[in-house]
């Protein structure tokens, strides 16, 4: 039955299977198989064969095949079964084995073929391009399908330079030039339904240059404008010119611009040399621009009666808008004054050789022209608004035999740099205000004996050090000096007082007072954010250090101070002095310190607010009181959250620490001395004379017009008597109070001590 199951199978040719041959016995004529081509998945598996011939007594062999794919046998008699056994196929190729059959003179070959595992593969999955951008090409290696994608945040400038095809082996993408410095990175994901590959391509960033369109500029005496084009692919981050004389007009910083300076009249009769410098310091990169500016050339005029400059100049024939630099020798009186402003095209002006004490009342003001003035050497006043509003006035020598400066003598120029006679005793209010300062000097034995309101507030000072002779710094007198990092007082300072706002706002750092100073006024040096460091010179002076209700501490806001000592000479710390010193984390009193009071406050107009001596002092973690303080009044260390232990030295004066509760508009607002203050150590063993704790002097504020009290886990009372107490201490039946021994019982009877749950001696 076998041998006619096998014959129908090779009539019905399956698998391409020959006609049955009938032979010998010893030499088959044919083999016949039921396949002769085998077929696998990539994922391997097993697959049976008939083999059949004539002489079914023959002995028929099997040869070839390869490693991959084995038999289950490989000899045998007509009539066999053959089970081939395929392994899984990793390579991305597909592969064959040819099995050969022998049977006497007669073979046949069995093919077996392995389908590939599907592959996608790049020959790299980095490509670097430079600066310049080019062609980046991509090698796909694929046996499937595949499509690919750029990545979102590189599609402007990643770009396909063909048509997509499938099976493509090469794909080539434009990478456009970068016109940046910094390097930047771009994905290429090449993709089938279950296979991918990412391409990474990085593009050299821009080499950092810094160009500019003329190295060398040739400027004539009376000065003029120039415009510099500037191209960089950095930031220009310094602009530096070397001289004062230079004058950049226009600040906007662009990578490639055009940079505008002004180039102001040379009063000299000698050529000068400046560079402006632009460079980036990250990249260490700088280029220079060369200024040669001519020498200025006068026009010289001797005016032997007053009033007749006029008539002399035209008298020259010189067009008066040809006069640039004018020397002037003689005498002048005002209407020769009023000439000069006239003078439309007028730069430099020399009257160093009048014989004039005093110049006409603001006889330059408003002047749009004139760039430089020598002065009279017999000047001894400069006048209120002399030079008010003088917008080009760059440079001014001040003579020597100067002895005040009026009010706004100079706000409103272009002055830089100001060289302080010695002779000079007062400075004028807003004299040198709002001006780009870059140095301020006084000459050496100085007699100027106050700095007057506001007189160089707003102005750009980096430092300044204080004559010995000064004894007051007026109000707002160096306010908003936003670079000011650096104050100092010359030995032997003679310096009282300074007032109110006098360093408010500036970019101080540290600063050491005088011993000679006596007052500090409120925000004196309010929100300077830098000061870091405050120290009072040796035997100090200091009485009063300022404050008030509203925000006006001397050092109110001054969120980078750590540590402050105070002299043992302040009787008095105001309200609001130290609040908001947010990094405070010290606070010492001198040895016999004097100090009577630590004040605070809260405002009635506004009665959520309040201004302790060292409120919202949040690093503060610990402090002593001294001896002589007999109060602290209401919000003195209000918002102080983290003050947990309370001090006092031997023989305190301490009678009360105040507190207060306010209802308004229906409304309840609480001020208490120590109240927002998580206090776990009271210790006022040395408090013998206290006879009042005020309502809500210890406790958390809450919301809703409520507070929590206070848990104050050790408290220690140097009072027989028990003070008299409107707040509540105990909040927790954990809280010790410890008097003295024979005063335990008048606190176990006394209303709110008697909530403590342990009352004991101090000595026990």
């Amino acid at each position: 039955m076998k041998r006619l199951f096998l014959s129908a199978l090779s009539i019905m040719t399956i698998c391409s299977c020959s006609d049955r041959e009938i032979g010998s016995s010893s030499n088959p004529k044919a083999i016949f198989l039921t396949c002769d081509v085998l077929t696998f998945k990539s994922t391997g598996g097993a697959e049976t064969i008939w083999l059949y011939y004539d002489d079914g007594n023959a002995q028929w062999e099997l040869t070839g095949g390869e490693s991959w794919c084995t038999a289950s046998k490989t000899s045998g008699r007509s009539d066999d079964q053959i089970t081939f056994e395929v392994i899984e196929n990793n390579n991305p190729d597909e592969r064959n084995a040819t099995f050969i059959f022998t049977c006497g003179t007669v073979s046949k070959e069995l093919i077996i073929t392995q389908k590939q595992k599907d592959a996608l593969t790049v020959t790299s999955s980095k490509i670097e391009i430079d600066a310049n951008g080019g062609a980046a090409i991509v090698e796909v290696n694929a046996n499937i399908d595949y499509k690919y994608e750029i990545g979102k945040d590189c599609k402007e400038w990643i770009t396909n330079t063909e048509t997509r095809a499938l099976q493509t082996t090469t794909l080539s993408f434009d990478v456009a030039q970068n016109t940046n410095f910094e390097k930047r990175e771009g994905t290429i994901i090449i993709s089938s339904s279950t296979l991918s590959e990412t391409i990474t391509i990085i593009q050299a960033g821009g080499k950092p240059t810094i160009t500019v369109s003329q190295n060398e500029y040739k400027v004539s005496g009376i000065g003029e404008n120039i415009a510099i084009e500037v191209s960089s692919n950095v930031e220009l981050e310094v602009i530096k010119p070397s001289a004062d004389w230079i004058k950049e007009s226009n600040t906007q910083a662009i990578s490639a611009q055009t940079k505008s300076f002004t180039i102001y009249a040379n009063p000299t009769t000698q050529s000068r040399i400046g560079e402006i410098e632009f460079a980036n310091d990250k990249y260490n990169l700088s280029t220079k621009v060369t200024i040669n500016q001519a020498a200025a050339s006068y026009t010289a005029v001797h005016v032997s009666q007053k009033g007749t400059l006029g008539s002399l100049l035209l008298g020259t024939g010189i067009s008066i808008n040809d006069i640039t630099a004018l020397k002037i020798t003689g005498e002048l009186n005002d209407e020769d004054f009023l000439y000069i402003g006239d003078l439309q095209e007028l730069v430099n002006l020399d009257i160093s050789e009048i014989q004039l004490t005093v110049l006409p009342n603001k006889c330059f003001a408003e002047n749009e022209n004139i760039q430089n003035i020598i002065l009279p050497n017999t000047l001894t006043e400069i006048g209120d608004q002399m030079f008010l509003n003088c917008r080009k006035l760059q440079e001014i020598i001040i003579p020597q035999n100067v002895i005040s400066i009026g009010e706004r003598a100079f706000r409103g120029t272009a002055i830089t740099n100001i060289v302080i006679p010695s002779n000079v005793k007062s400075i004028g209010k807003q004299a040198f205000c709002n001006l780009k300062l870059n140095s301020l000097k006084f000459a050496p034995n100085s007699n100027l004996g106050k700095i007057d309101e506001f007189a160089f507030g707003s102005s750009s000072l980096p430092d300044i050090t204080i004559p010995a002779s000064v004894e007051i710094i007026g109000e707002y007198a160096f306010q908003y000096c936003r670079r000011l990092t650096n104050v100092r007082f010359e030995p032997d300072s003679k310096l009282t007082t300074i007032n109110t706002c006098a360093f408010g706002q500036s970019a101080i750092t540290s600063i050491e007072i005088p011993t000679s100073v006596e007052y500090i006024g409120s925000s004196a040096f309010k929100q300077c954010q830098s000061l870091t460091t405050v120290i009072f010179a040796k035997n100090s002076k200091l009485q009063t250090i300022a404050g008030s209700k509203y925000d006006e501490g001397a050092f109110a806001d001054c969120s980078s101070l750590r540590t402050i000592q105070i002299p043992a000479s302040v009787t008095t710390i105001e309200a609001g002095a130290f609040k908001g010193c947010t990094s405070l984390e010290t606070i010492t009193f001198e040895k016999d310190s004097q100090l009577k009071k630590i004040a605070g406050a809260y405002s009635i107009p506004y009665p959520s607010l309040y201004y302790g001596a060292f409120a919202n002092c949040t690093a503060l973690t610990a402090i002593t009181i001294p001896a002589n303080v007999e109060t602290i009044e209401v919000s003195a260390f209000q918002g102080c959250s983290s003050l947990q232990s309370v001090k006092f030295e031997s023989n305190s004066l301490l009678s009360v620490i105040g507190g207060k509760k306010i209802t308004r508009d229906r409304e309840t607002y609480y001020y208490g001395a120590f109240l927002g203050c998580p206090i776990k150590i009271f210790d006022a063993t040395e408090c013998q004379n206290l006879t009042s704790i005020q309502e809500c002097a210890f406790g958390v504020p809450q919301a809703a017009g409520n507070y929590r009290l206070a848990t104050i886990s050790l408290l220690k009372l140097g009072t027989i008597n028990p003070p008299i107490c409107n707040c509540k201490l105990a909040a927790t039946g954990n809280s010790v109070l410890k008097v003295p021994a024979e005063s335990i019982d008048a606190y176990k009877q006394a209303i709110w001590w008697k909530d403590f749950a342990n009352i004991s001696a101090l000595d026990e």
